[in-house]
């Protein structure tokens, strides 16, 4: 077995390049030849293979022996999935996450899995400070307490914790806009830098250096905007048509311009301009993503639901 590296900026963009490939690719790499010392692979295996890169799997367990775990190294092992995401059931502190994580790498995989974790900082922190690792205040508190550069320094230090932990994907920065004070998911959890792009794009720049620093690549999130809704769509359907607002945009135009090539998370919010008269969320909707994201904002990396 080998272990691997955390992921460098390269890396991390050919990852992106490999979880871009179009439906037509899908189909055709599947029916390419196998490797000569390998069976042969069938056109649904092979396309069960490639659809599995594309996933990314929570699990049950803590320790290499829980059979959950030993399932999901299988399946990554079978390229059925593409990596795994750590919640707090996961995790009981720095010793066991990195023998978790090690156990993971060690996979015998054609690609690098995704070892994911989020990790913002205050109300969305994972590895906090009750399982043994440094506390990370959430982006708004950040944004008050710090300037940009003290930023840095705090997310320098979280990003060589999640690098030791063996993590090379963290599902943050947060770059929705605090225009509403009385959002649950978002500003009442503290998780917005503040209500003006600049200073969130420039916050959101600290986050995602730092990481970039230490390999791991980052998320910008919750595209096209949560900070305005009036709910969670985590738990329930959000019509944002009369909230949404066309600035809540900007930090990723700003990020992008700056040349980032991380992840973007789509959220589960309506808007009838973006639902194509069916209803649909902007996680499903190619108004949201193919329209808005990659034509308009040129986009070109890696779309991810939430």
């Amino acid at each position: 077995m080998r272990v691997r590296e955390p992921l460098s900026r390269k890396m991390w963009r050919q990852l992106a390049n490999a979880f871009c490939f179009s439906m037509t690719m899908l189909v055709l790499g599947a029916m390419l030849a196998p490797p000569m010392h390998a069976r042969p692979v069938t056109r649904d295996e092979g396309l069960r293979k490639m659809y599995g890169q594309l996933v990314i799997k929570g699990f049950f367990g803590r320790s290499p022996r829980d059979k959950s775990v030993l399932q999901v190294r299988d399946a990554l092992e079978k390229s059925l999935i593409g990596g795994v995401i750590f919640f707090h059931k996961n995790i009981r502190n720095p010793k066991q996450v990195k023998a978790l994580t090690r156990f993971f790498r060690q996979a015998d995989t054609p690609f690098t899995p995704v070892i994911a974790v989020d990790e913002e900082g205050g109300a969305v922190e994972r590895l906090n400070r009750r399982k043994g690792f440094t506390y990370t205040p959430g982006h708004w508190r950040m944004q008050q307490r710090n300037d940009v550069k003290k930023a840095r320094d705090r997310y320098d230090g979280m990003a060589t914790e999640l690098a030791k932990a063996g993590f090379n994907t963290n599902f943050g920065p947060v770059v929705d806009l605090r225009l509403n004070p009385s959002n649950p998911i978002i500003a009442r959890k503290y998780r917005s830098f503040g209500s003006h792009p600049l200073y969130v794009a420039r916050y959101a720049s600290a986050f995602i250096a730092a990481h970039d620093a230490r390999g791991i690549g980052t998320t910008l999130k919750h595209w096209p905007g949560h900070g305005s809704s009036a709910s969670d769509s985590h738990l329930r359907f959000v019509d944002v048509t009369k909230q949404w607002k066309p600035v809540e945009i900007e930090p990723y135009r700003r990020l992008f311009r700056a040349g980032f090539n991380g992840m973007v998370m789509t959220s589960h919010l309506y808007h009838k301009d973006w639902g194509m008269g069916q209803g649909l969320p902007a996680s499903l909707s190619p108004v949201a993503i193919k329209t808005r994201l990659r034509d308009e904002l040129g986009f070109d990396g890696v779309v991810i639901t939430d």
